[in-house]
């Protein structure tokens, strides 16, 4: 039988806590610096938070919804989709102004702002044709397009394929005193 003397109790009754304390702080050590660091960058993002809580609200940017019905809009109106035309390296190929609601779309012209459809055709790669909608969507003024057809253009071998893009935009203008409805 295994006999221990009184310095090997007080050996056990020391070492053996003192041994499990090192593992542990092994252990737990790495892991409380992880907490430590998260701490410091939840208290950077909660910083963060607060200057954006306090920051102003920005200003809306400035659009033009609707334009006052005047002889004019119509060319200012074809004017801005030859440029953005011209900005996109697109051919601006036609106008057609007799054009009509999409079906089951409502065609009255009541309240203080109407919408007029016009019918463009642009001769384009299609990249270009994508530049032309992003930038019609990033317009000054408020356009819809109600229609789009694109056609893949007959093209020889060594040109680059074009398509020709039909499409319909309605835009938006003020209907003048006492002319809404008529």
């Amino acid at each position: 039988m295994l006999q221990s003397s009184p310095s090997h109790g007080r050996l056990f009754a020391w070492g053996l806590p003192a041994a499990a304390l090192g593992v542990s702080l092994l252990i737990v050590s790495p892991v409380w610096r992880q907490w430590q660091q998260q701490e410091g960058v939840l208290a950077a993002q909660r910083l963060e938070v607060q200057r954006l809580e306090a920051a102003p609200v920005p200003a809306p940017t400035e659009s033009k919804l609707a334009v006052r019905n005047t002889p004019q809009e119509a060319s200012l109106f074809l004017r801005e989709m030859r440029a953005l035309a011209q900005a996109t390296r697109s051919e601006f190929v036609g106008l057609d102004v007799r054009a009509r609601a999409p079906e089951g779309a409502s065609t009255q012209d009541t309240g203080p702002v109407r919408a007029i459809r016009m019918q463009i055709t642009l001769r384009s790669t299609y990249p270009r044709l994508r530049a032309f909608l992003a930038r019609l969507a990033k317009a000054e003024r408020l356009y819809s397009v109600t229609e789009l057809s694109v056609r893949r253009r007959a093209t020889t071998a060594t040109d680059a394929p074009t398509l020709d893009a039909t499409m319909v935009i309605e835009r938006y203008v003020i209907a003048e005193a006492g002319s809404a409805g008529q």
